[in-house]
């Protein structure tokens, strides 16, 4: 059952609009991830820890 619903999704992925939504969300969230940063003050010190352990 999982590898059905696998290859659905990976069907849905290579359709160009899902694509473009999905990278268009991942830049969002991106941009949302850098604003909680500056909000919380973080130094950059402590953001280069966790592009290492590559939490984000």
């Amino acid at each position: 059952m999982g590898v059905m619903f696998e290859e659905i999704g990976r069907e849905l992925y290579r359709q160009s609009a899902v694509k473009k939504a999905f990278e268009l969300l991942q830049e969002k969230i991106d941009f949302l991830s850098e604003v909680i940063k500056l909000a919380l003050g973080r130094s950059q010190t402590l953001d280069s820890i966790f592009e290492r352990v590559g939490v984000h």
